[in-house]
């Protein structure tokens, strides 16, 4: 165990040296992209995009990776023309943002490193079923002085309206309950697809092995024994989180786009109908459909195909804010949800992006067909995707490379 520690530690050195380092690694990009500016050679600045991702990732820090492989791959291309320059200035301007997020990090790794954090209580809720108040008490008041958002209830009739109103991150169960147990609430979370992931915590004065493997059985991710002390409990939700985090990573992510999978995607849309009807809206959703995607799979190759969604589904990314979400909803079909954003605004962000696309296709033109449907009262998710899709349809009816508004 010593000689784990001691390589854990070193590693995090080494990080912590990068990353103090990146700083003057941007200085250096810049510089060079200036310099490219003027001879119009990408080979140099090429290099140290290509370095910075691979070391980058080598130490965890995936946004500033991510960037840093996307400026590589626009420097790659034998004719780097005005729309390409002014996506590579914007990679320099979000590397600084990404370091300047991992140069301050949380007490607490509660979200991944490149994200800025805000206040852990948006991003890191934990709900637990108790039956003794001064047990949740105790345990409340640890989680919410780490920064996380609490949760409560003491029995398992109130449990379907709290899990699917709070939507936890987190599960922390007591065994024995005044109307069942919660090993049998477990079992009914973990046949649930959408919480395959969700951390399962049991939280118990059981100490009976039966009792600990049943609760394993059921989905349990661990099984701890009151009295608790606050480290153990806070390093168990700690170091479940970010498990937890990074398998969602690796099931809901498109490999090709890096945008969520249809059915991570269909979630985000379905909690947003159920806060839509809690007065938390608004929300829009925006459907694309690339134009004559086929034809550029039949005349310039499949490989060029999927360089032109990943390159797209790029440009979604950098294109919204880090509470809105982009999906792949299809072989050719993208969407985008926004939250707090109506029509309007959607519309006005579409079409940059449709812009933006037609800027920076260089050697393959692509355009996409777009539809704008502002969740209304009440409206089903069935209604709301389908008054979307037709406004995209519409927009290809119309002549395509365009956005058109739902009713």
């Amino acid at each position: 165990m010593g000689a784990v520690a001691s390589v854990e530690e070193k590693i995090r050195v080494l990080r912590d040296r990068f990353v103090q380092g990146l700083a003057v690694r941007i200085v250096t990009i810049d510089a060079e992209l200036g310099e490219m500016a003027a001879n119009g050679s990408a080979a140099a600045l090429e290099r140290h995009f290509h370095t910075l991702a691979g070391t980058a990732g080598t130490y965890g820090l995936d946004r500033i990776a991510e960037l840093a492989a996307h400026g590589e791959e626009i420097c790659s291309d034998p004719i780097v023309d005005a729309g390409a320059m002014r996506s590579l200035h914007a990679i320099v301007a979000d590397l600084r943002a990404a370091i300047a997020a991992e140069a301050t990090p949380p007490a607490l790794k509660l979200v991944p490193p490149e994200e800025p954090v805000e206040t852990a209580a948006e991003a890191m809720r934990i709900l637990c079923v108790e039956d003794d108040p001064d047990q949740v008490a105790y345990i409340t008041a640890i989680l919410e002085e780490a920064g996380y958002e609490t949760a409560w209830t003491s029995d398992a009739g109130q449990f379907d309206g709290a899990f699917a109103s709070f939507r936890p991150d987190l599960l922390i169960l007591d065994v024995g309950l005044p109307d069942a147990s919660g090993i049998d609430l477990a079992r009914v979370v973990r046949n649930s697809p959408g919480s395959a992931t969700l951390p399962i915590l049991f939280l118990t004065r059981d100490r009976g092995l039966d009792t600990q493997l049943d609760g394993l059985r059921a989905g349990g991710d661990d099984y701890l024994t009151k009295p608790i002390s606050a480290a153990l409990l806070l390093t168990t939700v700690e170091t479940r989180i970010e498990r937890a985090r990074l398998m969602r990573s690796l099931i809901e992510t498109d490999g090709l786009t890096g945008l969520l999978t249809q059915s991570a995607f269909e979630r985000q849309l379905e909690n947003a109908v159920i806060e839509e009807r809690r007065g938390e809206g608004p929300f829009t959703l925006v459907t694309i459909d690339v134009d004559d995607f086929k034809s550029i799979n039949d005349n310039h190759g499949h490989a060029t195909g999927d360089r032109a969604l990943a390159a797209l589904g790029s440009l979604l990314r950098r294109s919204v804010r880090r509470t809105d979400v982009v999906g792949r909803c299809g072989g050719d079909e993208l969407a985008f949800l926004l939250r707090r954003a109506g029509a309007g605004t959607s519309e006005r962000l579409a079409n940059e992006v449709l812009r933006d696309c037609i800027t920076m296709s260089r050697k393959v033109p692509v355009t996409f067909s777009s539809g704008v449907a502002e969740l209304h009262s009440g409206e089903s998710l069935e209604s709301w995707k389908q008054r979307a899709d037709e406004a995209m349809y519409a927009s290809k009816h119309a002549g395509r490379a365009r956005v058109t508004v739902a009713p």
